[in-house]
């Protein structure tokens, strides 16, 4: 049991809740795989558990080992499965579409799944507080243990498995409305409209499907440059020790050695024109369906290479806080994040300097703390999966198959296998970024609209003209 008093309390904190939310969301997206892959991964775990507590059954350690694993057990195991759950709900469109078409069958199912997952975060991240803070003091009485044990068991059959079933026989107080698909052919976004969270990611996933094609292959393309710029560089003697940076690819999956910026200072530069590219490029593309004039009709005076440099600076901004402590850098960022991507979303938008943006971008984060936060943290979560996708066992086994199957000397394909790895790192990062660009422009008009009340006016104007037309009749 000394494994959970190694390691600081809040280093482990983060540890874990990156972990546990890892296999919560991997067996979450899992279920896009006909529902095949969630079932697989909780077989998987459920193997895992049963083995490792067996271990301290055959030590005679049962009851110690268990009043302690499930101290905070009892809501990680929960939580995962509950992720399952969201998992099938979402395979569940794909395997019975019903009378919409697969695709349209699963969009829905996807987005009960994820409201699902989102339920799941607070509960893995309570089980982290109390493995990180809690667990580690293995001495405590046995009754305290059982005691805390049970409170979260009840917590978990209250809100989870009696509520829900009492609130149904109960009944609701507004039935859940129906979720309409738009046409995608012409796809316009509304910027004066009020939309909540729940609405604004349904429109950013929306867009994203529709210009897919176009973000991959910009995603695709810069990742092959900036791939061969990391890998070749280090070969050159520039920017530090080959073999470091090399050792490092191993680590990426989580993110956490592609920003580490005190370690590789080089990855610093490179990152921040890598991402400044695929914002300038997203929004472009963004622009083309707003529903004004005045922002989607096309930049004067080619000034993309203004949109990127405004675009660069606040992006070394945002990165300069991966120079910091673990901890602090990860606090600041979430801190920082939605004022400084509100920022340059209105300086792209208006086509002004940051100076200009800046008092536009604060101005827009007082209207709703609570909304804008609220949309990052979602986006947040939904970024993760993609990074947790590439750290599921089927990347690892197409990998393999590569080695299988180039007869080359081991030290070659190892080299064949990593740039491949730091290719996927960089695509993944270019398809991430767009879904925050594209949240974060979306919020701005639903704020815009809380706060002016542009489009509701101009909805009363138009039913004034037309009340007056009606009476001169």
């Amino acid at each position: 049991m000394a494994v959970y008093k190694k390691g600081g309390s809040s280093e482990m904190f983060l540890a874990i809740s990156l972990n546990n939310l890892r296999v919560a969301f991997l067996t979450f997206i899992f279920g896009a795989f006909y529902m095949i892959g969630t079932i697989f991964l909780v077989i998987y775990n459920g193997i895992m558990v049963g083995t490792f507590q067996y271990f301290f059954f055959q030590q005679g350690l049962l009851l110690s080992s268990s009043l302690t694993i499930w101290l905070h057990g009892t809501l990680e195991i929960s939580g995962i499965i509950i992720g399952a759950g969201a998992g099938i709900t979402m395979g569940k469109g794909l395997v019975f579409p019903g009378t919409y078409s697969r695709l349209q069958s699963f969009m829905l199912s996807a987005r009960k799944g994820f409201r699902i997952l989102l339920g799941i975060v607070p509960v893995i991240v309570l089980a982290a507080i109390i493995e990180s803070f809690m667990t580690r003091y293995t001495e405590m009485p046995d009754f305290l243990k059982a005691a805390l044990i049970f409170i979260s068991l009840a917590f978990v059959l209250g809100y989870f498995v009696w509520y829900p079933i009492m609130k149904a026989r109960k009944g609701f107080e507004e039935e859940e409305k129906e979720i309409l698909l738009p046409v995608m052919e012409n796809f316009i976004i509304e910027t004066k409209t009020i939309k909540s969270n729940g609405e604004i990611f349904r429109d950013i996933f929306l867009y994203y499907k529709k210009e897919f094609g176009k973000l991959f292959r910009v995603a695709f393309g810069l990742g092959i440059l900036f791939s061969a710029c990391i890998y070749f560089l280090p070969k050159l003697g520039i920017f530090g020790n080959s073999e470091e940076y090399h050792y490092a690819y191993r680590d990426w999956f989580f993110a956490v050695q592609f920003l580490n910026y005190s370690k590789f200072p080089m990855l610093f530069p490179i990152n921040t024109v890598f991402m400044s590219l695929i914002f300038v490029n997203a929004f472009k593309w963004f622009r083309k369906h707003l529903d004004a004039k005045e922002f989607s009709a096309p930049q004067k005076n080619n000034s993309g290479l203004f949109d990127f440099l405004k675009t660069f600076l606040v992006l070394f901004l945002l990165q300069s806080v991966f120079f910091m402590d673990g901890g602090l850098s990860f606090l600041v960022f979430m801190i920082a994040t939605p004022f400084l991507l509100m920022w340059i979303t209105t300086s792209l938008l208006f086509r002004v300097d940051l100076m200009q943006a800046f008092s536009v971008a604060l101005k827009s984060i007082n209207i709703s703390f609570s909304k804008s936060y609220g949309l990052f943290f979602i986006l947040c979560f939904t970024g993760m999966i993609y990074f947790f996708l590439i750290d599921s066992p089927l990347v690892y086994f197409y990998y393999e198959i590569i080695n299988w199957n180039l007869n080359l000397e081991y030290e070659l394909v190892r080299e064949i296998v990593l740039f491949l790895m730091l290719i996927t790192s960089y695509l993944l990062f270019g398809l991430v970024i767009p879904i925050f660009l594209f949240g974060t422009g979306l919020l701005y008009f639903s704020l815009s609209e809380i706060d002016e009340a542009a489009g509701l006016s101009q909805t009363i104007q138009l039913f004034a003209e037309r009340l007056k037309e009606r009476r001169k009749r």
